[in-house]
């Protein structure tokens, strides 16, 4: 089993290391690597989707409860373009600025992204 400080810290730890810790690093946790990228990524997708809409609710000026406005839009679309373009970011390691538009920690998952596209 994955142990969670270690997988919150595995992030950290490898921004910091150099070239020669990071294989290291990776070697050490070879079989739970996979395993811990994906739990990362899913991890930060989340956050960036309840951040999203967060800002979107107070960019409206609602008090928490959603209410129906007569805008027509397509929301398993516009969920279904976040979610590929924030996969795409992490196989790249460079995301959409627009997808982080108005986050206050946009730099805090750019950052995250990037290291998970190079690990």
């Amino acid at each position: 089993m994955i142990a969670k400080a270690k997988d919150s810290d595995m992030l950290k730890r490898y921004r910091d290391s150099d070239p020669e810790e990071r294989f290291s690093l990776l070697m050490d946790n070879y079989g739970l690597v996979p395993k811990m990228i994906h739990k990362m990524e899913k991890k930060i997708e989340y956050k960036i989707k309840a951040e999203r809409e967060y800002a979107k609710s107070q960019r409206r000026g609602e008090l928490g409860v959603r209410v129906q406005t007569s805008d027509l839009s397509d929301p398993t679309s516009n969920e279904a373009i976040v979610s590929v373009t924030i996969q795409e970011g992490f196989q790249s390691g460079k995301l959409d600025k627009s997808i982080l538009k108005g986050m206050d920690n946009a730099k805090k998952y750019e950052e995250e992204i990037r290291i998970i596209g190079i690990m």
